[in-house]
Order: C-alpha cells, then sequence, then structure tokens
C-alpha cells in the first residue's frame, strides 16, 4: 500500500509540477492577470482560474475572485459595464476574440484602467469557455508603468486518499469492509450490500467487463491486481476508486478468498483532469495570444517562444532554440543590446526599447517588457513584445494631421495650460511666432479678451474632461479679434495631461449671420409695412404654413382654419379662378414665367368673396430641377376691385 501510494503521489507531483510552470507564466506577467472564466447554460459566469495579478490589479484575492465572479464583476465602472456585457454577447454569440478596454475602481478607491482580451470556446455541454488575459494599462497610458516581479506561487492541490480494506469469501460470497467504505459512497454504516454481487451491481457498466479482465488475468497467473473503476454512490453519482487486491486459492487451486484495499482517487482524478485540461488551456491562450512571448535562460539562450514570435519574425520553433536573445536585435545594434542586457540583470532597467530583426532581415518596432521568473524550475528571463507598428504609423499620421490641419490646434500642459506645441495654422492665423508661443499660457499672450468665458470653460474641462462646439473670442497679435468654435479633451502622453484644443475661425460665418438677421428683419418689416398674409409651399408634400395676416384677410384665424394645408387654399379659393392658378403655377414651375402671379376671389368666413392679389415664386429646386418649395404673398385689393 505504501508503495503505490508512494508511485500515486509521485505522478500527481509530476503533474503539478507542470502545470506550475505554465501557471508560472501567467503569474509573472507584469501587470496583467490570467484567467479562465465560464458561461455556464443559465447564462451565469464562474472563474475557473485567475492568476496572481488580480490582487495586484483588482484589489482582490485570488480566493475571493474565484469563490464569487461578482467580485471583480463589480469593480467595473457602471458606466463602462454595458460596452463590457456587449463586447462579452458579440464573442460568445460569434465564438470571436473578446477585446474591452474599461475602468475599474478597487476596494481602496483606486481608478484602474485594464485591458481584457481572451478566445472564446464552445464546450462539448454547451458552455463557453474564454481563456484570457487582463492588463492593467493604466501606468501605459500615463508612460509611468512600474513593473512589479511576480513571485512565483505554486497551489498545491491536496487530495486526501482513504484506503478501504475489505475480505471477500470467494465461496459463499459473503464480504467484509473496513473503513470509511459506506460513508464514501454515501451510505449509513453497514447499509452497503456485504456481497459480491452488490459490489459488481454497482461498478459503471462500462468499466466492469475490464475489471473482471484484469481480476481474472491476476488469479490465473497468480499475482496481484491494480485496476481503476467507478463505483455508484448512493446519490447516483459515481465515485472513482483504484483497487489493489489479490485472489487466494486453497491447495486444489480453487479460489477462496479475495483480499484488497480500495482508495477514493474521485479528487485526485477531478485534480489530473482540472490540471490537464488547465495546461492544454494556458498552452492554448499562449499560443493565441498577439502579443510575444519569450523564454530565455539567463545567459540568454532562448527556450521558448510563441506562434506570434514565429509570424511576426518568420523563424520556425527549432531555429529560436539554436539563437541567443540579443540575436533577436539587429547586428549594429548589438552592443547597445548587450549594455541593455546587464543593466536589465543590475536592476537598472524594466524594458529594452530596441527593434527586433526578422528572418528577412527586416526590423520590426516593438516595446519589450522584460521580468525574471523561473522556467522548469531553473531561473529565467521572460519577455513580452508589444508590436508598435501600428502605434507608429497612428502617430505618424497624427503628427501629419496636426501640423498641416487647416484648423487651429494647440496642446497645452495640465494643469498649468502652458502651451507646449501649436500647429501652423495657429502661428499664421494669429500672427505669433512659435517662440512667442511655446511655454507661455493663454492668459500670459492675453488671448481671450473675456475672461468669464475662459474661467467657463477651465470649469467644464475639469468637470466633464472635454469641451465642445464653444464660442470665444480670440484677440491676435495685432489686436484684431476673430470668432472661434473651440472643441478639445484631455489626453495623457507619456505620464503627462495634456489638453487638445481645435478652433474653427467662424469670424466670417458669423459676420455672414449677422447680415442675414438683418435681412430678415428687413423682409420682416417689409411685409409688416405692407400688410400683406405669406403663404410657404412644400410643393411635393402639399404642406404649407400661412402667417396670421393671410387667414385674417378672409375673416378667420389660423386656429380655426388648422389643419393647414394646400387643401386649405384649394378649400378658400373661387372655383373659376383655381383653373388659372394652376395654369399659372405650370407654367412657372415650367421656367416659362419668371413668377406666379394672380388677382383672385377667396371665401370670406362671412359667406362673401373677397379680392386678393397672389403672387410667388419657387425658391429652391432639386438637382432634377423639379420644384420643391414656393413663397409668397396675399394682398387684400377688394377696395381696388370695388
Amino acid at each position: 500500500l505504501a508503495a503505490s501510494y508512494a508511485m500515486a503521489k509521485s505522478a500527481e507531483e509530476s503533474l503539478r509540477e507542470e502545470h506550475a510552470r505554465i501557471r508560472a507564466l501567467g503569474d509573472n506577467l507584469p501587470d496583467s492577470m490570467v484567467y479562465q472564466v465560464i458561461r455556464e447554460q443559465d447564462g451565469s459566469m464562474r472563474f475557473l482560474h485567475v492568476s496572481a495579478g488580480v490582487e495586484r490589479i483588482n484589489g482582490i484575492a485570488v480566493a475571493e475572485a474565484l469563490r464569487d465572479p461578482a467580485a471583480i464583476y463589480n469593480l467595473i465602472v457602471e458606466e463602462d459595464r454595458p460596452r463590457l456585457m456587449e463586447a462579452e454577447n458579440v464573442s460568445a454569440r460569434d465564438l470571436t476574440v473578446f477585446n474591452a478596454v474599461v475602468r475599474l475602481r478597487r476596494p481602496d478607491g483606486a481608478l484602474r484602467w485594464v485591458q481584457l482580451s481572451s478566445t472564446p470556446r464552445l464546450l462539448d455541454d454547451g458552455r463557453i469557455l474564454w481563456d484570457g488575459i487582463q492588463t492593467d494599462i493604466t501606468e501605459r497610458k500615463h508612460a509611468e508603468e512600474k513593473r512589479r516581479q511576480s513571485e512565483e506561487r505554486f497551489r498545491m492541490a491536496t487530495e486526501c486518499t482513504n484506503d478501504f480494506v475489505y475480505e471477500r469469501d470467494m465461496t459463499t460470497g459473503q464480504a467484509e469492509f473496513f473503513g470509511g467504505f459506506d460513508a464514501c459512497l454515501g451510505y449509513a454504516p453497514g447499509e452497503f450490500p456485504r456481497t459480491l454481487e452488490g459490489w459488481m451491481e454497482n461498478i459503471h457498466p462500462d468499466d466492469m467487463g475490464r475489471v473482471m479482465r484484469t481480476i481474472g488475468e491476476s488469479y490465473r497467473k497468480g499475482r496481484k491486481y491494480t485496476v481503476e473503476y467507478r463505483i455508484r454512490k448512493n446519490d447516483g453519482t459515481y465515485a472513482r476508486w483504484r483497487d489493489r487486491g489479490i485472489i487466494l486459492c486453497d491447495e486444489t487451486g480453487t479460489p477462496v478468498r479475495n483480499i484488497g484495499a480500495a482508495t477514493d482517487i474521485t479528487e485526485q482524478k477531478r485534480a489530473e483532469e482540472i490540471l490537464r485540461e488547465s495546461e492544454t488551456n494556458y498552452r492554448t491562450f499562449f499560443e493565441s495570444m498577439t502579443d510575444m512571448i519569450v523564454v530565455g535562460t539567463q545567459g540568454g539562450k532562448i527556450l521558448y517562444t510563441n506562434t506570434a514570435y514565429a509570424k511576426a519574425l518568420g523563424y520556425n520553433a527549432a531555429e529560436f532554440t539554436n539563437m541567443h536573445v540579443l540575436d533577436l536585435h539587429p547586428a549594429n545594434m548589438r552592443q547597445e543590446a548587450e549594455d541593455i542586457f546587464a543593466a536589465l540583470f543590475r536592476g537598472e532597467r524594466e524594458s529594452c526599447p530596441l527593434p527586433l530583426v526578422r528572418k528577412d532581415g527586416g526590423f520590426l518596432p516593438v516595446e519589450t517588457r522584460i521580468w525574471f521568473g523561473n522556467w522548469n524550475g531553473a531561473p529565467c528571463i521572460f519577455g513580452i513584445s508589444k508590436n508598435l507598428t501600428q502605434e507608429i504609423e497612428a502617430q505618424q499620421r497624427f503628427e501629419r494631421l496636426f501640423r498641416h490641419n487647416p484648423a487651429l490646434m494647440a496642446f497645452s500642459t495640465l494643469p498649468e495650460r502652458h502651451f507646449r506645441d501649436v500647429n501652423d495654422a495657429f502661428l499664421k492665423t494669429l500672427g505669433f511666432s512659435r517662440d512667442e508661443i511655446i511655454g507661455k499660457s493663454s492668459t500670459e499672450l492675453g488671448l481671450f479678451p473675456n475672461v468669464s468665458d475662459q474661467n467657463r470653460v477651465a470649469e467644464e474641462l475639469r468637470d466633464k474632461g472635454r469641451i465642445s462646439n464653444i464660442e470665444l473670442q480670440v484677440r491676435c497679435k495685432d489686436g484684431t479679434f476673430l470668432d472661434g468654435l473651440f472643441s478639445g479633451e484631455i489626453i495623457s502622453n507619456q505620464g503627462q495631461s495634456y489638453f487638445l484644443t481645435v478652433m474653427i475661425d467662424v469670424t466670417e460665418r458669423k459676420a455672414a449671420e449677422q447680415k442675414l438677421a438683418l435681412e430678415r428683419q428687413r423682409l420682416s418689416n417689409v411685409i409688416e409695412g405692407t400688410n400683406a398674409g405669406t403663404w410657404q409651399w412644400n410643393i411635393q408634400t402639399g404642406e404649407t404654413v400661412f402667417n396670421e395676416r393671410w387667414a385674417e384677410i378672409v375673416g378667420y384665424t389660423l386656429e380655426e382654419l388648422a389643419p393647414i394645408s394646400i387643401k386649405t387654399w384649394e378649400r378658400l379659393a373661387h372655383p373659376g379662378d383655381l383653373k388659372e392658378s394652376d395654369e399659372l403655377c405650370g407654367r412657372h414651375f415650367a421656367g416659362e414665367l419668371p413668377y406666379y402671379d394672380l388677382e383672385c376671389r377667396m371665401r370670406h368666413k362671412n359667406g362673401h368673396w373677397v379680392w386678393v392679389h397672389d403672387r410667388g415664386r419657387v425658391i429652391t429646386w432639386d438637382k432634377d430641377g423639379k420644384p420643391l418649395v414656393m413663397f409668397g404673398t396675399h394682398n387684400d385689393i377688394k377696395e381696388r376691385k370695388n
């Protein structure tokens, strides 16, 4: 029994060590948490694994996160949760990679930004399992990331192995059991059948043949047997047992007794299955990561690279194992790479800014974070490289957009609000040189004549983190004033907060608006002075708009005529005049007449006819020359007609 137990423990230890090596990579990721989360068939979420990073990033213990998934989900800032759930649902529906950037509030009150990335898998039972990583990008956003070297943690699965000794009389079929046999299977003491038949009836049908063959072969060869099988418990579930025993015979060779011991290995098998699944999941996770991971000895020999590294650099796994980590960088940067490598060991650096070199000789811009740990029990270095190609291209695009944008753009430091950079349009429009602007604030330069408006903008920026379409006057260097439409928001770059502002010069637009307002006022005065009724007709829809004077000419108020449409005019117009009105409109629409002009009769509310002078023209046409909107006036000419 002791030898068998030692063999089992050795196998378990080997399996745990392999699992621990895989977990070590996850536990040593800087500012990251590796996790496995599963969506049950009822829609609930449950974490199967979270790495030690959960304590550093979320401020909660591993045990707490595993016990209650809400311990993590409830940290997410409330307004970010719908976006997180939408991304999660899309990933579950389409089995696509899940990515989300959200904010979370730690129990200590600290606000952190995290990026969640995971790959879903559909399990055979319909549940969905995500292998993911949560990365704290707060320091990355502020370019003040502090690396922590994760302490290796090994979580040992402790199994309780109970041995149950039994003796069966092969002639009578009766059996005796010693130890916690009944309790293990959920029975009251002595309740489980003490017969050979009772034992056989509870063995899983799929295991019965193998068990009988193993014991039969042991009897024929006169040696001990060891067999694993499932045995039914009182609640209908199955326990897994490892059964070791021997068949004893009398002097004639007839089996008379069967003596043995069974060990409940249910938890051990479950742990092994979880360990195997976790190992597979970890390998799947690291191989599916888009960031490049490399593991090397402290001497620099490469031990492991993930698929992303091979795809990015063009080498295969065998080629990597024959390379030194310094070979990953360009040859003309070898000395600089060696100096950085040495500084890492002295604790003076945590990252390497050098590009990687592809197999074809091309360079790949990356940011490589380095930390120390263990791999297969030996000290090693871990490196994770982020491909910066897109970031650099985006930065270059932004620089071009900023520098050559016709709108006025500026970067100001916060909270001082000193100008850090301005674009060419800013200098040209306001008449300053770059030396006159950089390092000074708008207050020092006197750019905003209205201090109260400036303070209002500052308060909105402080409260909301952005401003949008705010009109302010700006003073140029020569003392003239411009009207500007301002938008902007607070951004972070390399640990510094900046206020990015964009101003659109709307001086000419404002002048045009004022001119238009004067024209509208002048037109209103003319209409009021001539005591004319006005009408506007949407020719395509029949919708019309009349002023109060239009209704007053025929003795009504607009409220009395409601609902108003072109049918209102047709109902009040004299039938004998409608035909001529339609003809004149048709000629005007065809371009034969510059205006529509008609003297016609309309029925007064009191029943008599009044003469009006109806004039108008189309003011809006579509691209095909079809009339859309027509505007006109009604003048009361009954005095002239009478």
